[in-house]
């Protein structure tokens, strides 16, 4: 039985979280859970971008936060790894997700790499041209 132990001190920060009465009662959450609620939803961006029903740059500019975010969390490491060792029918478990992460680091890599100089200072500035 694979689980997420939730800390309701670093939860207070977020009060977002309270309209979910359910993370309140608990301090447990079922992996089938964040399965369903989070990573899951990675998967499919990785379906949807190999199937070219989506592109990279909206993936990139949509969801570059949150990809990069939630898969180099430690516990999320923690229980991808674990799954992928413990069953070998399982070892592409979240390798849609892994390849959106990849391909997420790469295409902002090359978004830099291609923006001019006068333009990195004024995104890390925060103005607008």
């Amino acid at each position: 039985f694979h689980y997420f132990e939730l800390n309701h001190e670093k939860l207070e920060k977020y009060p977002i979280l309270k309209k979910y009465p359910s993370i309140e009662k608990t301090s447990i959450i079922p992996s089938n859970e964040v399965d369903d609620l989070l990573l899951g939803h990675f998967e499919d961006l990785g379906i949807y971008l190999e199937n070219k029903m989506l592109t990279l740059n909206f993936i990139y500019e949509g969801f570059e936060y949150y990809v990069k975010t939630i898969w180099k969390n430690e516990q999320i490491q923690k229980y991808i790894t674990e799954i992928r060792k413990s069953k070998k029918e399982d070892k592409d478990f979240y390798d849609k997700f892994e390849s959106i992460y990849k391909s997420v680091i790469s295409h902002g890599e090359e978004k830099n790499e291609n923006t001019p100089p006068n333009e990195h200072a004024a995104v890390n500035a925060g103005h607008r041209g």
